[in-house]
């Protein structure tokens, strides 16, 4: 797929969308002010506002700008920025999407937090263990030889910190090939099958709960039909469950 037409990240809509919004408060209209940040902003977000900006100066409205862009934009945004439209309200809809899209921004840089504390206690506890068996043990193996004979499990250890250089790679190779298959397993399988059963798991089910109600709620308050407003929150949430 061409990555000018690649959906857009979330950040980058966030950006985007905190534009546009800040152009229809001030009453500038949306195709200069596209123009001009499609002329300040480099990369594929200048791009993609340049080419909004490109299609409402041809008098293309918004509604229209977006849909010929269907690919680069979600449906529900398409959905909540022509809501907001149409009901006249199109400032407070892009003000009530730039909130939403925040607060997803901060919840995801949450999930990754809570999943990369703990492996950073299980490194930091693995490199103690190695330090411990390849250090230690053979100094306190010398201490108990020269009070009478080393016990059995500190020779044991001070032996396995001996070849340590030979296998001390692998255990984190393996763990992180089981974690990266359990991550995989939570992220497809169990959206389909609704088993969360890793840690992990259940964080991004909660997150996508979390989106499903947050997209939901903006959508109904900008007059969006039911029906729909439940299917693209569904399509948002990023869990097959939910659609």
């Amino acid at each position: 797929m061409n990555s000018s037409n690649a959906a857009i990240s979330l950040e980058q809509l966030t950006v985007l969308n905190d534009e546009i919004a800040a152009l229809v408060a001030a009453g500038v209209p949306l195709n200069r002010g596209l123009l001009d940040l499609g002329r300040d902003v480099p990369g594929r977000l200048g791009r993609i506002a340049h080419d909004l900006g490109e299609r409402l100066e041809r008098g293309e409205s918004l509604e229209a700008a977006l849909m010929a862009s269907d690919s680069q934009f979600p449906p529900v945004y398409r959905a909540v920025v022509i809501a907001g439209e149409r009901s006249g309200r199109l400032a407070v809809a892009l003000e009530g999407l730039s909130e939403t899209a925040r607060r997803l921004v901060e919840l995801r840089r949450a999930i990754g937090l809570a999943l990369i504390y703990p492996l950073l206690i299980v490194a930091g506890t693995y490199l103690v263990f190695l330090f411990v068996i390849t250090r230690v043990m053979p100094t306190l193996v010398e201490v108990q030889e020269f009070d009478g004979e080393a016990t059995t499990w500190v020779r044991w250890l001070a032996t396995l910190g001996e070849s340590a250089s030979s296998w001390a790679l692998y255990p984190p190779l393996v763990v992180g090939v089981m974690l990266s298959v359990a991550w995989w397993r939570s992220t497809f399988l169990n959206a389909a099958s609704g088993r969360a059963w890793t840690p992990w798991g259940r964080l991004r089910r909660a997150g996508c709960l979390a989106t499903l109600t947050e997209v939901l709620a903006i959508l109904v308050e900008h007059h969006c039909p039911l029906d729909q407003a439940v299917e693209l929150a569904g399509q948002a949430s990023g869990d097959r469950r939910l659609r």
